[in-house]
């Protein structure tokens, strides 16, 4: 009996794959994320808040949306999520997860129309409609450092262009 013959009848044993960490918070993050966006967006004086009252503000959700979740962070792991947080959610709901994700290069978006997304090279239409974009164009305007205009514009936003 050859050295392949005595191995032949052993069948592998495949375990499964075992979820990381990543695997199971990011869901748990991505929903917290959600949620603030939309807390934020229902707050008529967000933008005249100042950065630390806002951060303070968004630490406060993140406590209390992990106090009421099975997630588990560390100090550290905590911090960094609020980082990411603070510098992902600007005040207008749905919108800023499109403005945070790093894989849209561009926006287009119309009064009562589909904002259009331009991602890895690919447009593709969103279900996410905006029914007036007059005060979302001064306000994006005004974090861009653009000049306001009357008629279309487009303007860069944290290496996203928009076009509105």
């Amino acid at each position: 009996m050859g050295f392949k013959d005595r191995f032949k009848d052993i069948k592998p044993v495949i375990r499964p794959v075992e979820k990381t960490i990543e695997q199971v918070l990011i869901p748990e993050l991505e929903d917290i994320k959600k949620k603030l966006c939309d807390k934020i967006s229902n707050i008529p004086v967000w933008f005249e808040y100042s950065d630390v009252e806002k951060n303070e503000l968004i630490a406060a959700f993140v406590d209390n949306s992990l106090k009421n979740s099975d997630v588990q962070l560390s100090d550290n792991e905590k911090s960094e999520f609020i980082s990411e947080l603070e510098a992902s959610v600007y005040g207008f709901g749905e919108l800023d997860i499109l403005l945070s994700d790093k894989n849209i290069t561009s926006l287009t978006i119309k009064d009562c129309s589909p904002i259009v997304i331009d991602c890895k090279g690919e447009k593709r239409e969103t279900k996410l409609i905006i029914e007036n974009i007059s005060s979302l164009k001064d306000k994006l305007l005004k974090l861009s450092g653009a000049e306001n205009c009357k008629h279309v514009i487009k303007f860069a936003f944290k290496n996203l262009f928009i076009t509105m």
